[in-house]
């Protein structure tokens, strides 16, 4: 063989073992499901390539061996593989509990993390979603205990009500198993053929399952639900604490008979207990005979205990039996005395509650035993519909029982007795006297166990330490006073020459504090009556004027007379719009004639901004309008014309509305609103006709980082076969600024005719989609027109068409009220978020007003405050924030032996709580105490609570 044969080979060989080198990588294409359970137990399978070949192991050194799956995110979660559904282009696993949130599919095999660059091409499709819309749920479980075999009745959010064994469809969602402890819980009759009850609808449902085996203790209940969901997650109201254990279900034995029912003093009666269920599994059988151990004869049977009896040395005439309360009932009164316990009615409750309803008077004595669970100090609560009276003793006689509460309700906020230092394992007597004629009636006990391991997650009778931080502060209003001085003038009226040069193509506005008219040219600037009622319709101008043109062409002056009753005006200005630049035009204000006032008005102003005259004489409800306005954006007439909704009287379909920021006009706007319009309900319902020549477009007013992701318009017509239709169409609009009001307006009824064939359009809804729910949107004069407030090319003037509300020192007014009569009022201001520091308003032309300040508005609560917990401090000061927020205490808590924290806060910037809750620790706590001393404000005080 030459050497160019044998090069030849080589060449050969060595590809053949690099193409097997790169086909051995593990390589993940997918996974499914995509999203599951809180509580775990959905079944996910990961597609893909050259994964472990078995799931073999076992031996020391092996452990790495195999396929592992792990779900990552803040934390990283074992996903439990099903080694009969994992190959070598498969792998099955079981997911854990996770919180809620997006986890990453992370893949080893044999020992091997698969590289970042092999997983899904998509990265979306390698995410796992756990979310609480793919976890069923268990609200309740009723009976809460029974006898090996009962029935449960399960509710909640059970997902679906197809039962995998009754049902071939294997694509539809169906109840794998239900789990009943470590045993099944059926809910098919297997010889009727049939579901025992089971129900799904409108994301609540129930089903109907027979408990197995013979276990006697604690069990949980919970079910798998197939494909996207998984483990049920139940309420933990419904995990109960017994003597034995936590959990949803306690089963218990049945004795039937004894075989003797006398023995001796002495003991040494050989007893036998008949009936059923007897399990010895948690802990070997215990006896008791007059409260004394009776020696159990191992074995036991499921249906027979044989003991020794003991020694009778009690001589107690009292035993506490065996579980539950015995409920004494007269009926008739509901006097307490009535009940004799040798002749009243008895019953037997499991629980410590009994109920009834309709029964007319009836007087009870609930009596039984607490005996703890755990030593330590207790306090007692009663719920009852009408009063009731607790009565315990400190040991397990009766006779030595003292009242220690009496009260009624359905909570123990405030209501709970004295705290109690009791010894685990201890009997107590308990009675419980109760008399009612209540038609649904209740009495029921509660213990609380002050200290104790077990928080809220283990179980719903334990609650975590609750504790309020409270922040008060003295709130006062704004209060000023005016009085109007009479006098006498002759009036004049104001005249200005405005002088407009440039291009006289182009677009201009002219106003007047801070409103401007319509836009205009010079070219078309010939008519002095037409710029005169565009002059008249500014809502800063209520008074008449006069217009005179002088020298059109490239050079105008308009020379304005007005008419004011306050004499003197503010100077015209201008702008220009419509796209044109500010430089093709000049604009030159003089004054001919300073206006005089003819004292038959005053007027006054906040900010620079003025309010519209105000008549002498002027009621307080003048005066209060007046202001309404100054307060309010004062909007040119051509932004209200057609058919309106701008949110300043409320409606039933209306919600959000606000006034604590700027609105487009007016004082209200609504923040995130369900709608934007709508044609009401029942007799008010008048939905506005689209047509060609009518309402055609819709506009609106917008502002928020919230943004407008889509406007949805809902509307009526009548099909071409005269049936009554319904559809919708949507737009979107720009959101290039949203922190300040934008304007748009949509041609609905062309988007309609593209739609549709019908006729008789009429509105019935609107609605504006966020593109950021976490954020904030207003909406604000919502307007239907046959035409644009303005042509397309010169929208950029609708800002111009707003007079600016009066913002003192930047506060929103939340009221105005103005009491007194002519010529002195007083003008209280109720601010938005803790406003104050304000200016005096101004008086303005016209008649002589004094101003003085009877009550300054009280500032927010400020400054600092420290924590104190079990001798541990904050290490800093926790700053309050403007806007009320528990971030900065959440921070400073957690720093402390407090630890981890769940805070609600509520209130305002005046008077706000902090609710703690204490979630790393368990059982009752030391009352924080809090340093206030370096906060600012009003009569500022700080508390816990």
């Amino acid at each position: 063989m030459d050497l160019s044969m044998r090069c030849g080979l080589t060449l050969v060989l060595v590809t053949w073992l690099i193409i097997t080198a790169q086909a051995a990588v593990p390589q993940v294409t997918s996974i499914s499901p995509k999203s599951g359970s809180i509580n775990g137990g959905t079944r996910v399978t990961i597609s893909g390539s050259n994964f472990a070949r078995n799931q073999f192991n076992f031996g020391a050194g092996n452990e790495h061996l195999g396929s592992k799956v792990k779900m990552v995110s803040l934390e990283i979660f074992e996903c439990d593989i099903h080694p009969d559904g994992s190959h070598e282009t498969q792998i099955t696993c079981y997911t854990r509990p996770m919180p809620i949130g997006e986890y990453t599919i992370k893949v080893s095999v044999d020992g091997e993390d698969v590289d970042e660059s092999n997983y899904c091409s998509d990265a979306a499709n390698c995410i796992f979603t756990v979310s609480q819309d793919h976890t069923p749920t268990i609200v309740s479980v009723s009976p809460r205990t029974g006898m090996p075999g009962t029935f449960l009745e399960v509710k909640g959010n059970i997902i679906t009500s197809r039962y995998a064994s009754n049902e071939p469809d294997v694509e539809a969602d169906s109840i794998l198993r239900v789990y009943y402890g470590g045993q099944k819980c059926e809910l098919r009759d297997e010889e009727a053929d049939e579901m025992y009850g089971i129900s799904f609808e409108n994301n609540f449902g129930y089903f109907i399952c027979r408990t197995e085996g013979t276990y006697i203790g604690v069990n949980d209940v919970n079910f798998l639900v197939s494909h996207t969901y998984g483990r049920s997650l139940p309420d933990p109201a419904i995990k109960h604490v017994h003597s034995n254990g936590i959990g949803i279900f306690q089963s218990f034995t049945e004795i039937h008979n004894i075989s003797q029912h006398t023995g001796s003093t002495a003991g040494g009666t050989r007893l036998t207990l008949m009936g059923q269920h007897f399990d010895d599994t948690d802990s070997p059988v215990s006896v008791l005979v007059a409260d004394e151990p009776c020696v159990v004869v191992e074995p036991i049977s499921d249906t027979e205990i044989v003991c020794d009896t003991p020694v009778d040395s009690s001589g107690s005439s009292h035993y506490a039996g065996s579980r539950g309360f015995y409920v004494y009932i007269v009926n008739g009164t509901t006097s307490l005395a009535a009940v004799d316990k040798n002749t009243a009615s008895v019953v037997h409750v499991d629980e410590s509650w009994w109920s009834a309803s309709n029964w007319g008077s009836h007087a009870v004595h609930m009596v039984g035993y607490f005996v703890p669970l755990y030593s330590g100090t207790y306090k007692f609560c009663v719920k009852a519909a009408s009063s009731a009276t607790l009565y315990l003793s400190p040991d397990h006689d009766p006779n030595n029982m003292e009242m220690i509460l009496k009260e009624r309700g359905s909570t123990c906020d405030g209501k709970e007795s004295s705290p109690k230092s009791l010894t685990a394992g201890n009997k107590y007597y308990v009675e419980i006297q109760y008399g009612s004629s209540a038609s649904d009636s209740y009495v029921g006990l509660v213990a609380h166990l002050m200290e104790t391991d077990l928080t809220e997650e283990d179980t719903g009778m334990a609650e975590h330490e609750i504790q309020d931080l409270v922040f008060t502060s003295t709130v006062s209003t704004e209060i000023q006073r005016i009085t109007v001085s009479s006098s006498s003038a002759s009036g004049r009226s104001d005249v200005q020459r405005v002088t407009i040069s440039g291009d006289p193509s182009a677009y201009f506005v002219i106003g007047l504090d801070g409103v401007f008219t319509l836009p205009m040219t010079l070219t078309t600037m010939i008519d002095a009556s037409k710029v005169k009622a565009e002059l008249e319709k500014l809502p800063s101008i209520t008074f008449e004027v006069q217009v005179e043109i002088e020298a059109p062409g490239n050079d105008v002056s308009l020379v304005i007379t007005s008419a004011a009753p306050q004499g003197s005006i503010s100077a015209f200005e201008g702008r220009v719009v419509g796209g044109a630049s500010p430089t093709d035009l000049t604009f030159t204000v003089t004054s001919v004639t300073a206006g005089a006032p003819d004292m038959s008005t005053f007027s006054l102003s906040m900010m620079g901004i003025p309010t519209e005259p105000i008549a002498a004489e002027a009621s307080a409800a003048d005066v209060e309008a007046a202001l309404e306005k100054l307060f309010s954006v004062r909007c040119h007439e051509q932004l209200s014309n057609g058919r309106e909704t701008n949110f300043e009287s409320d409606a039933s379909w209306m919600n959000g509305r606000v006034s604590d920021t700027e609105p487009f006009c007016g004082r209200y706007s609504v923040m995130n609103p369900t709608y934007i319009h709508h044609k009401g309900y029942g007799q008010r319902s008048t939905g506005i006709p689209i047509s060609s020549s009518s309402n055609r477009y819709m506009c609106l007013a917008y502002k928020g980082l919230g943004k407008v992701r889509l406007v949805k318009f809902r509307f009526t017509y009548k099909a071409v076969d005269d049936s009554d239709q319904t559809d919708q169409v949507t737009f979107t609009v720009s959101n290039d600024n949203p922190e300040t009001w934008s304007f748009h307006c949509e041609d609905v009824y062309t988007l309609i005719q593209a739609k549709v064939t019908g006729s008789r359009f009429v509105s019935e809804w609107a609605q504006a989609y966020r593109e950021d729910t976490d954020e904030d949107l207003w909406i604000d004069q919502v307007v239907f027109n046959r035409v644009t407030p303005v042509p397309d090319g010169q929208m950029d003037a609708i800002k111009y068409l707003r007079m600016p509300q009066a913002q003192p020192s930047g506060a929103f007014m939340e009221s105005i009220s103005v009491t007194g009569t002519y010529p002195t009022f007083d003008i209280e201001l109720t601010p938005h978020d803790c406003g104050y520091d304000f200016p005096l308003f101004q008086a303005g032309p016209g008649l002589p007003v004094k101003v003085s300040r009877q009550q300054s508005a009280s500032p927010p609560i400020a400054g600092s405050y420290s924590v104190s917990f079990n001798g541990d401090t904050t290490p800093d000061r926790i700053a309050v924030s403007v806007k009320v927020e528990a971030d900065n205490l959440i921070g400073g808590l957690s720093s402390m032996s407090v630890g981890f924290t769940e805070v609600e806060a509520t209130g305002t910037c005046s008077a706000f709580t902090f609710r703690v809750k204490m979630v790393s620790t368990s059982g009752n706590q030391n009352m924080m105490t809090l340093d206030g001393s370096r906060l600012t404000g009003d009569g500022v005080s700080a508390s816990v609570e």
